[in-house]
This record gives structure tokens, C-alpha cells and sequence, in this order.
């Protein structure tokens, strides 16, 4: 006889543990609210996502090297613009009038970390008097300074000069919210929320900017200019250029010697002695006469073609007289 099956037996349910639950994770689409220690790196993503940091870079570098360019040529009287700079021109440029701004922020940047840490240190030492003096010191100097600078912004000019009163806006919006911090740390207060500090942040970022943005692009016009004075002050020692045409090229009204030779046409039969190439941008020379100057002095734009020949001889060598060949 066959035995009946036994019934299924019941699953028993797990007894419930006494221990407490460990807390969920935060759930990924639901990032925590921020903080003020986040407020800075937000607001550089912000400002990230709104303008790329390299098109930003390199947009600034092209307008600070044609600045560069135009003031350079305006000093021997010829528009920049007629030149035909190229962008990498103007990149190449840019960099001459980045160096020391780039190097004073640096160094600054340094000293004021360096500072920061020392009184760091007399604050955790008691020391509260160094950060009330510290404190006080920077708010009266971030608001003289952000006067200055929003009063140049605005056409009215407090102290002279370009670059300084620039700076002085760059330098100001930072001051007051490092004030800011060194008064949290003195009394002990809490930090302020989030939202606020965002707010700061950024409108220091927009304030920081327009003040470096105007300060790079005054010291670019003068650094292009300083270079084109300094140009003509080398101009002795620079190579002299003997220019041979097919053709004549009246330019003895610029100060240039022409000496017309004998021969057949489509050889060079017209010199040009006494020039100086200043540069050459595309096919456009830029000569200057060897005794220029910016009260009497022109300046020449010869296209580079074919029937024109540029001959160069060291500083200091002996020019071979006028002649053809």
C-alpha cells in the first residue's frame, strides 16, 4: 500500500531584529541641500557651465593681444586693422602683456595665504586683537578700494591712472568678504546660510572679474605701447633693410634715399636706402626710416609681391653705397 504524502510544511517568517535599521542612502536625484563650506565651488560651476573656461581664456587672450597690437601701431601713426593680423598674432601678443599680471596675482595670492595662516595660528594661540586688527584693516581698505574701482567703472575717476583704479575693483571685492571671515572666526559665529553665501560668492566673481578684465587690458595698451617706443629707442641696432622694386615706389617723401638704375624693364631698377622693418604681418611690410620720429616720422606699408625685394645687412656693418643689382 502506498503511505500518503505528509502536508507542506509552513515557511516560518523571520522574527523581526531588535537592532535598529541602518539609515537609507541619500537618494542619487535628490542631491542634500548645500552648505557654506560648498558655496565657493558652486558658484564656480555656476559661472563653469555659463561661459567655458577655455573659449573664456582664449576670447580674452585675442582681445588683450589685438589691444596690444593697436596701440603698438598707433604709436607710428598706421590703424592695426590694415596689418591683417592673424589670430594666432594676437594670441602670440596677448602673452607679452600676461606675464606680469600673471606673476604679480601670484605672488600676492601667496602673501595673503601666507598671512592668513599666521594669523590662523594667533587666533587658536588667543591672540583675538591680531584678528579685530586684521578684520578692521581689510574692511576699510575693501571699501576705499571698491569705491575707487566702481567710481572708474562709472567715468569718474578718483585717483589717476587706468590700471591702478582697475585693480583697485578686483581687489576691494575681495577684501570685504575675506573681513567677513576673520570677524566669523574672531566672534564665533555660525556660518551664514547658503543661499546668502552662494550670492556673495558670485557677485565677488563678477566684481573680481571686471576689475582684472579692465586692468589686463589698460596694462596691454601700455605695454604695446612702451614696446613701440622701445623699438624706435633700439633702431640703431636693428638690421637695415635695402628694398629693390621694379617698379618706383616714390618714397623718398618718408625719408628714404631712391637711386634709380640703368637697365631693362622687370629687373630692379629703383633702391630704397635708409629703412627699417618694424614688422611684417601677412603680406604687408611695416618700414620706417632709420631717423624716424613721432613728430616727423612716417610710416610705410609695402605689399609683399613679386617685383619687390627686401635685402637685410647686420648692425653695425658698412652699407655698400647705392647701386643696382
Amino acid at each position: 500500500m502506498d503511505r500518503p504524502l505528509p502536508p507542506p510544511r509552513r515557511r516560518r517568517r523571520p522574527r523581526r531584529s531588535n537592532w535598529p535599521r541602518p539609515p537609507s542612502a541619500p537618494s542619487e536625484l535628490e542631491p542634500p541641500p548645500p552648505t557654506t563650506g560648498s558655496a565657493l565651488p558652486l558658484a564656480a560651476r555656476l559661472i563653469g557651465e555659463v561661459v567655458a573656461p577655455t573659449t573664456l581664456v582664449t576670447a580674452l587672450m585675442f582681445y588683450f593681444g589685438w589691444l596690444h597690437a593697436y596701440w603698438f601701431c598707433i604709436y607710428f601713426g598706421v590703424n592695426s586693422t590694415s596689418l591683417g593680423f592673424t589670430t594666432q598674432d594676437y594670441l602670440m601678443r596677448s602673452v607679452d602683456a600676461f606675464v606680469v599680471p600673471l606673476t604679480v596675482a601670484v605672488g600676492l595670492s601667496l602673501i595673503v595665504i601666507a598671512a592668513d595662516r599666521r594669523l590662523l595660528q594667533s587666533d587658536r594661540a588667543g591672540g583675538q586683537w591680531s584678528l579685530r586688527v586684521a578684520e578692521g584693516l581689510a574692511t576699510v581698505v575693501g571699501l576705499v578700494l571698491l569705491v575707487i574701482g566702481m567710481a572708474y567703472v562709472v567715468g569718474a575717476s578718483l585717483i589717476p591712472g587706468d590700471v591702478i583704479p582697475a585693480l583697485s575693483l578686483a581687489i576691494g571685492a575681495l577684501s570685504l568678504p575675506y573681513a567677513a571671515t576673520l570677524r566669523r572666526r574672531r566672534v564665533g559665529s555660525g556660518a551664514p546660510a547658503a543661499t546668502a553665501a552662494l550670492a556673495v560668492w558670485v557677485a565677488t566673481f563678477v566684481l573680481v572679474g571686471v576689475g582684472l578684465f579692465l586692468a589686463i587690458g589698460d596694462y596691454s595698451a601700455r605695454v604695446g605701447t612702451g614696446r613701440a617706443q622701445a623699438t624706435v629707442t633700439k633702431l640703431a641696432g636693428s638690421p637695415s633693410v635695402i628694398l629693390f622694386s621694379t617698379r618706383g615706389l616714390a618714397l623718398t617723401y618718408t625719408g628714404a634715399q631712391e637711386t634709380v638704375c640703368p637697365g631693362i624693364e622687370g629687373t630692379y631698377r629703383y633702391r630704397y636706402d635708409g629703412l627699417k622693418l618694424i614688422l611684417q604681418s601677412g603680406n604687408t611690410y611695416m618700414l620706417i626710416p632709420e631717423r624716424w620720429s613721432p613728430a616727423n616720422g612716417q610710416a610705410i606699408l609695402l605689399p609683399r609681391q613679386d617685383g619687390v625685394r627686401l635685402d637685410y645687412s647686420a648692425p653695425g656693418s658698412a652699407v655698400p653705397p647705392p647701386a643696382c643689382h
